[in-house]
């Protein structure tokens, strides 16, 4: 087929980094309840423990026992240093 560029894969391995001025959140729903799942959702927190809390009373309100808890955060992605005895060699001269 003409036209084709040839492409070439390269394994790399990769650093995630926290992105450090924003916080981690953490969120919950509710996925209990007698005929249907019941949806209530937490907000978003930034200690675990808030949403933790949120569930205890929830269950203590409507006896549902079932949560889905979300964690989310920001990363950013940089390429990490390939191992020395994988870089090539620096030419002398």
């Amino acid at each position: 087929m003409s036209g084709e560029v040839p492409t070439r894969f390269r394994y790399r391995t990769y650093n995630l980094l926290r992105d450090g001025p924003t916080l981690p959140k953490y969120t919950a729903e509710c996925v209990g309840g007698d005929d249907a799942v019941c949806g209530a959702v937490s907000g978003e927190w930034a200690d675990q423990r808030d949403v933790d809390r949120w569930a205890a009373a929830h269950v203590a309100e409507s006896g549902h026992l079932r949560f889905r808890r979300s964690f989310h955060d920001y990363v950013e992605v940089e390429a990490a240093e390939p191992p020395a005895s994988t870089r090539p060699a620096r030419s002398s001269g």
